[in-house]
């Protein structure tokens, strides 16, 4: 084989070491960024969390404690009785058209 064969094996190598690299540094620089903005808005849903929570609780004499319905609004209740069944055949079909 001529030099230019091994010449441009070389090259070929050298860009695949190339691109690996480049591919490797990309990668961790997406987990460490990754990271960062996974504890930063952690940081913050905490501090908005407590911020809330300090809002919804005043007092121990009746305030508002942040439970559903503890501020005179109202609670969803479950139905007297449950739906009952049509006796009909089903609707309800499976798979392809």
């Amino acid at each position: 084989m001529s030099d230019q064969w091994y010449r441009r094996i070389g090259e070929r190598d050298e860009g695949r070491r190339r691109l690996g690299r480049m591919t490797r540094w990309t990668a961790a620089t997406g987990v460490a960024l990754a990271a960062v903005f996974g504890v930063a808005l952690a940081r913050h849903d905490q501090a908005a969390a407590a911020s809330s929570n300090q809002n919804e609780i005043t007092d121990d004499n009746g305030g508002s404690s942040g439970l559903p319905g503890s501020d005179g609004g109202s609670v969803v209740q479950p139905p007297a009785q449950p739906p009952g069944s049509s006796g009909g055949r089903s609707h309800v079909h499976s798979g392809g058209s």
